[in-house]
């Protein structure tokens, strides 16, 4: 728990304070060591909100955006009440995720809290796992090397190697780095070849080549503050599949990512929405 009431201000944990919850009234001591973020624990070691989870600087961080007077909220509906991260200016209820959650404990929420609210999923721990990949990189950067029987038909001569077709090739960019992946073009066959030596799989030499791809695409792309596209999920979270309020996430970069169909799954769509622009409109005041 991030406040506590202090000399009846709402306060953040410093070394030595003692206060009331602002939720049950029960005493509170501020937790002020050197391994975990400073915060206010009940005195008795019990909780007044069985969803309480611990918090990280990430949480800190996003809470501060909206500053203490959103912050830490309590939320009252048929004889219970829960604490919610953030209720902004206009309502609308934020719960901050940074570990793995359960399709039920989802439902719960979601339930609880009704149609005015929305996830934020710290990304980061399954970065290297979510691949996002732009309308526009659709369009005119993605490669596909060609299938077997494609090559059985047409390329029996090119058998050992990987091949993409010339008119895949849409882009000085991508022509530029498959020379420099070492891609020859053969021009009465008008492909680019690639030999496989041996012991090297071809899987390997498609997925490098992929995430060279999208490492130049991102270093070359028009910035925009909204941009559609798709994405694929390396062992996704799948409880996230039961969540009915928009899911947002949070890679640490200057956007964030919305899912948009199919959270939780392997395979979906979404788009990057410009940080700076969602904070305008639901943290400003």
């Amino acid at each position: 728990m991030e406040f506590a009431y202090y000399n009846a201000f709402k306060t953040i944990a410093a070394p030595g304070l003692k206060g009331l919850c602002p939720h049950c009234d029960a005493e509170v001591i501020a937790k002020c060591g050197s391994k975990k973020i400073w915060h206010w624990a009940h005195a008795r070691n019990q909780n007044c909100d069985p969803w309480f989870e611990p918090e990280t600087q990430w949480h800190r961080d996003w809470k501060n955006k909206f500053g203490k007077e959103f912050s830490e909220v309590r939320v009252e509906k048929d004889d219970n009440y829960h604490i919610a991260d953030i209720i902004n200016h206009q309502n609308i209820v934020f719960e901050f995720q940074n570990s793995s959650i359960s399709a039920e404990t989802i439902q719960a929420r979601e339930a609880f809290y009704g149609e005015r609210m929305l996830w934020i999923i710290n990304g980061n721990p399954f970065k290297d796992s979510f691949h996002r990949i732009d309308a526009n990189f659709k369009k005119d950067w993605n490669l596909t090397a060609i299938h077997e029987f494609e090559m059985a038909n047409h390329y029996k001569a090119y058998e050992n190697h990987v091949l993409i077709e010339d008119w895949k090739v849409k882009s000085e960019a991508v022509q530029g780095l498959l020379q420099e992946q070492e891609f020859k073009y053969v021009p009465e066959a008008k492909v680019y070849a690639y030999p496989l030596s041996q012991g090297v799989q071809k899987e390997a030499v498609v997925g490098k080549l992929f995430d060279e791809l999208m490492n130049l695409y991102e270093q070359q792309k028009e910035q925009k503050d909204y941009i559609k596209g798709e994405f694929i999920w390396e062992r996704p979270r799948t409880s996230w599949e039961e969540a009915k309020r928009p899911v947002f996430i949070d890679f640490g970069e200057d956007y964030l990512y919305r899912i948009t169909s199919q959270p939780g799954r392997k395979f979906g769509e979404g788009v990057r929405v410009s940080k700076k622009l969602f904070l305008e409109k639901y943290a400003s005041y």
